[in-house]
């Protein structure tokens, strides 16, 4: 009886803190939805004056020049930034309904608005088929978007770009689906920082982003019950995995 007793009181001091983390996330996270909503017009207003002021001294190739060059692309790194935060903010907050989704058709539509971005690039873009899903109709596709974006992005310098989407071994009660890319890769010792808030694996003025996208990733995951990770080596491409509980046991989670 006093094992119970003592077990009880474990469990119940655990919760206790599980709840109180709980209710701190939030109020972190209501705390950056809040800041950066309050300084996203007053930046976008710095960004655009700062435009037309560019455009005045447009050709001038002096020093007043260059600053307000700089300043113009920190200004337009801030947006970014700050439109990660808040993106981040509403996947923790909005409401989770599951629904019965392709992931081919969701590829499909990414792949077609890369190609008219950029008509010039040569990709091969391979889809399995029949790669049903339980999801959020709109929580998912972003994750799922995420992933084919940066394939898209990190093979930029192969003569020619190929993506593969597919479904892989997965244990009793998950799917497991997969996005491949043939692009630059990365060192598998940065694998743990993948999945981090507004961390890089390359240089800035390497790649255009702001650190935000993999996080989204994860987050999205995290409220299906699932999980993502990669595999990778320099210059060989990379292979990022995820998975959700399989369609058929998958239940709807609790809404924030």
């Amino acid at each position: 009886a006093v094992e119970v007793r003592q077990l009880a009181r474990t469990l119940a001091a655990k919760w206790t803190l599980a709840r109180g983390a709980e209710a701190r996330t939030r109020e972190l996270e209501a705390l950056a939805h809040t800041l950066a909503h309050d300084l996203r017009s007053p930046l976008a207003r710095v960004s655009a004056f700062g435009q037309l002021l560019a455009e005045e001294l447009s050709g001038r190739q002096d020093k007043a020049g260059h600053y307000l060059d700089r300043m113009v692309c920190n200004a337009s790194v801030a947006e970014s930034l700050i439109e990660g935060l808040l993106r981040l903010a509403e996947i923790a907050q909005a409401p989770l309904r599951l629904v019965p989704l392709q992931l081919g058709a969701v590829v499909q539509q990414v792949v077609s608005e890369l190609r008219q971005a950029e008509p010039q690039r040569r990709v091969t873009v391979r889809v399995e088929p029949d790669l049903a899903v339980l999801g959020d109709a709109v929580l998912l596709p972003l994750a799922v978007r995420q992933l084919v974006e940066n394939a898209w992005k990190f093979s930029a310098g192969q003569g020619h770009t190929l993506i593969e989407v597919g479904r892989a071994d997965a244990p009793a009660g998950h799917c497991v689906h997969y996005v491949r890319d043939n692009g630059c890769g990365f060192d598998m010792a940065d694998a743990g920082q993948l999945f981090q808030g507004f961390h890089r694996l390359h240089p800035p003025g390497d790649y255009s982003g702001a650190g935000v996208g993999l996080v989204t990733v994860g987050r999205v995951l995290a409220r299906h019950g699932g999980r993502a990770w990669a595999q990778a080596a320099p210059g060989q491409g990379s292979t990022f995995y995820f998975s959700l509980p399989h369609p058929g046991q998958a239940a709807a989670a609790e809404s924030p």
